[in-house]
């Protein structure tokens, strides 16, 4: 049943997107190569992409970060319900404060990193792997959570490196892929995210039924920080060699 609620929140989604469509269409920048003829461009497939970023490090950790980002952190957003029914008892409005601040960190994240640790582009992507580690850190925090509040600050501070991770793994790709070949190479990146999501959906939404909530949100940030860890100790020497 359609009620005055539902259709608030359209027109207010309705709103975003147009917002968001006339800051695209602002961009004057040309963003694509020069390429030197068209049949270059169709003569590339999947497996084409595939090839490219097994051969190069840098492309490949980069395709392969937000999925291994996800595993830890895509089920854990489906507990946010769970969080506010049954452990903070504040029903919609603590799911809806959850999942702003998610939103909040993940748009202030990659703006603060960029102020705070450095505008080239050897700094923005050293950046990654403590982005998702601060993710890690900051989600560990909220079993020992008092109250819905001090929860929400620590997700609007662990998705700030969330978000961090995130866009700067997409410029990444951004800059050090050719262009006839950058839409195979992102869409290798985004359909391993997605499988990783579904997993982590999947396992996070099983184990939530044999343990208690708050036990996943112990064991899953610490994978996480694991990741990132290891992902920080396999690159941090990859980005020296990037010219800015």
């Amino acid at each position: 049943m359609i009620t005055v609620d539902t259709i608030d929140y359209i027109s207010k989604d309705l709103i975003t997107f147009g917002i968001s469509a006339f800051l695209v269409f602002l961009i004057k920048t040309n963003l694509s190569e020069n390429i030197l003829s068209t049949s270059e461009n169709e003569k590339v497939e999947f497996k084409d992409g595939l090839n490219f970023v097994l051969s190069d490090k840098k492309i490949y950790y980069l395709t392969i970060t937000k999925g291994m980002f996800g595993i830890s952190a895509a089920g854990l957003l489906s507990l946010f319900t769970i969080l506010s029914l049954e452990v903070y008892d504040t029903g919609d409005l603590g799911a809806g404060l959850m999942w702003s601040a998610r939103g909040i960190g993940a748009f202030i994240g990659p703006v603060m990193f960029r102020y705070l640790f450095g505008k080239t582009d050897q700094k923005l992507l050293s950046t990654i792997g403590p982005s998702i580690m601060i993710w890690g850190i900051f989600y560990f925090l909220i079993p020992f959570s008092p109250t819905l509040y001090v929860t929400t600050i620590l997700l609007v501070l662990g998705h700030c490196g969330g978000g961090a991770q995130w866009a700067f793994s997409s410029y990444g790709i951004q800059i050090l892929t050719p262009d006839n070949i950058r839409g195979r190479i992102a869409g290798l990146d985004y359909s391993f995210y997605f499988l990783m999501f579904t997993i982590s959906n999947l396992i996070i939404g099983y184990l939530a039924t044999k343990y208690d909530v708050m036990t996943l949100f112990t064991v899953f940030p610490a994978l996480g920080f694991s990741v990132g860890f290891f992902w920080f100790l396999r690159t941090r020497s990859f980005w020296k060699s990037i010219k800015t």
